[in-house]
């Protein structure tokens, strides 16, 4: 997010400004949506710093995930990631490192955080097959 919000200052004060706001407020809406049900939030979360947040957050009940809560990860998720492309394209450089980075992320989440967490809920847990109400 730092490469995107570093090309899209370069280019306009006012569009950075509004990534700031949506790097500010993404994060704990995609937590309230998806960690806040999480068996695991409180004790073992493998997601340190969302775990950290969502164990503050009031707790919410259910034992699968609705539509409504992966579109409160998958809209800000996309915010985040969508949003400086437009300047990002406009510096090849940057808009690789970008993509490096974000899917290095994504993978290390993936293969390592992923397999720590005892979220069994969660619709891409491995332990057992999930599904989205």
């Amino acid at each position: 997010m730092l490469t995107g919000l570093v090309t899209v200052l370069d280019a306009s004060t006012a569009a950075a400004a509004v990534y700031v706001v949506i790097i500010i407020l993404a994060p704990p809406v995609m937590v309230y949506s998806f960690c806040t049900k999480c068996e695991c939030r409180e004790h073992s979360c493998a997601h340190v710093l969302p775990g950290m947040l969502a164990a503050r957050m009031p707790e919410r009940s259910g034992n699968t995930y609705t539509v409504q809560d992966v579109a409160g990860v998958a809209i800000p998720a996309l915010l985040l990631f969508l949003f400086p492309q437009y300047w990002l394209a406009q510096r090849p450089m940057m808009l690789l490192l970008f993509w490096v980075l974000a899917c290095a992320g994504l993978v290390e989440i993936r293969l390592f955080v992923c397999k720590k967490c005892g979220n069994t809920i969660c619709p891409f847990c491995d332990k057992a097959g999930r599904q989205v109400e």
